[in-house]
């Protein structure tokens, strides 16, 4: 991970946050590095905290979008906040909300 100010290196995907998380999405790189990145810049739209779920298939995302426990690979966004996390390279996004949906972007690059 670079210290430099956060640079894309993909196409931003659009996650809908829902009570029922939806099936897990990969946010690939471009060109020759496609699946390489390591961070993804996530930005809750949302009016309420999402549970981003994470993982090596998009089902195991689907899974593991729920609030944080023992069992489950997720992170809180907070509501209108935009985080930078390290996750492993071609990882699945899905993400849960407690009501109604949210819109929240991820966009794979390097820095923070």
């Amino acid at each position: 991970m670079s210290l430099n100010a956060f640079a894309p290196q993909g196409n931003t995907v659009l996650i809908t946050a829902a009570v029922s998380p939806p099936t897990g999405v990969q946010a690939p790189t471009f060109g020759t590095n496609t699946l390489n990145a390591q961070q993804f810049r996530i930005k809750n739209s949302a009016t309420a905290d999402v549970a981003i779920g994470y993982g090596a298939t998009a089902s195991a995302a689907t899974t593991n979008a729920a609030i944080p426990g023992a069992a489950s690979q997720s992170v809180i966004v907070g509501a209108g906040q935009t985080e930078v996390f390290t996750f492993p390279p071609a990882s699945f996004f899905s993400a849960a909300i407690g009501a109604a949906t949210g819109a929240v972007y991820i966009t794979p690059g390097d820095g923070v």
